[in-house]
């Protein structure tokens, strides 16, 4: 008799995974992400590309990618719906009992799959978080990241975890994780509209319905660091004020679950190195305001309450990021500008120095 256990994984039987991959304007990279899936020792799997709106040839190469094997299916969206709503169009036809997001620049090591469907029913575990590599592309950086493995089997031991991890930690990424379709499904949890940071409130929606969670060292995924061309167009002039809500949402979550006593020493380090990118966004070339709501905008970082309280955390963060704090801190807007600007120049012309220096 097949060994049910709590979700409706069968020991003796493959649970399909669905990988849902939103696609936008990503035909540079994405034959290698979707061939990487399709390469995995575990076969009983579906991959939905969900083409968000695609401009340049990646919907014609999803539908290259569909005819070469039948396990890929193509969604078109048609309109540029964000990341976030992509994936509840693929969430929504989804047949899998486990839900994986690979994301279209990155790759999947061959045996993924097969490794965290294994720990998930091994552990019956509600969802399963593996470690991950960054490496930069046209340089020999590899940046590794391997958790302490552990197995948390209460939700307080979960709750803690993720209160300690929030608001973008290893908590907060989606690709270095495997889901429970069934407590998607039943809980009605969906990524919520926002151009940016939907990663994070949708896994403070997930982990607050877990009772479990499987924690392994595993270096599963591959995650290509973005150029700095492609980090100017993604960190927009919203990244701030939606950074904020994140944090806002942590801390509320924070208190409903009763974990307000965790250390918060982490989750202030994490939120100061991300208001580091906050300042860099003022000075890109494509900011798109003038002087004096760029002023504007930097004092409003200097006077928020989290900005403020993170400073307790400053000796955590690295020394580029603890430059940009002390320049704001001190007014020094001038200088803050040149030095986003040479770092920005060199991340985008010399990278493999860049990565050395990093």
């Amino acid at each position: 008799k097949a060994k049910q256990i709590r979700g409706g994984l069968s020991m003796n039987k493959q649970p399909i995974v669905s990988i849902i991959v939103p696609v936008y304007n990503c035909a540079q990279y994405l034959e290698y992400a979707v061939k990487s899936a399709l390469k995995q020792s575990y076969k009983a799997i579906e991959i939905l590309l969900v083409n968000n709106g695609s401009t340049d040839s990646s919907l014609s190469l999803c539908e290259k990618l569909a005819e070469s094997d039948q396990r890929v299916h193509v969604i078109d969206a048609h309109d540029n719906v964000g990341a976030g709503e992509a994936r509840n169009i693929g969430l929504d036809q989804a047949r899998g009992d486990c839900i994986y997001f690979l994301d279209a620049d990155d790759t999947l090591d061959s045996n993924a799959i097969e490794r965290l469907v294994d720990e998930m029913i091994d552990k019956d575990a509600d969802v399963v978080i593996c470690g991950h590599k960054a490496f930069a592309q046209g340089t020999s950086f590899v940046d590794h990241h391997v958790p302490e493995k552990q197995f948390l089997d209460s939700k307080d031991k979960v709750r803690d975890f993720a209160s300690y991890w929030l608001p973008n930690g290893i908590i907060g990424f989606l690709w270095n994780k495997l889901y429970r379709a069934s407590i998607i499904k039943e809980n009605g949890i969906k990524f919520t509209a926002l151009s940016r940071l939907e990663d994070g409130f949708f896994n403070i929606d997930y982990f607050d319905c877990c009772n479990s969670c499987s924690i392994i060292p595993d270096e599963l995924y591959t995650y290509r660091l973005s150029s700095g061309k492609e980090v100017i167009n993604k960190h927009n002039k919203e990244y701030f004020r939606l950074y904020c809500s994140l944090v806002d949402a942590c801390f509320v979550k924070r208190q409903e679950w009763g974990t307000d006593k965790v250390s918060k020493d982490i989750v202030y380090g994490l939120c100061l190195d991300e208001f580091g990118t906050c300042i860099e966004n003022a000075y890109l070339s494509d900011w798109g305001q003038d002087r004096k709501k760029r002023l504007v905008f930097l004092d409003g970082i200097r006077q928020n309450e989290y900005y403020s309280e993170a400073h307790s955390a400053i000796d955590s963060i690295g020394k580029y990021r603890t430059i940009l704090i002390k320049l704001l801190d001190g007014r020094h807007f001038v200088i803050l500008g040149l030095v986003v600007k040479f770092k920005t120049l060199v991340k985008t012309n010399a990278r493999s120095i860049y990565y050395r220096l990093k």
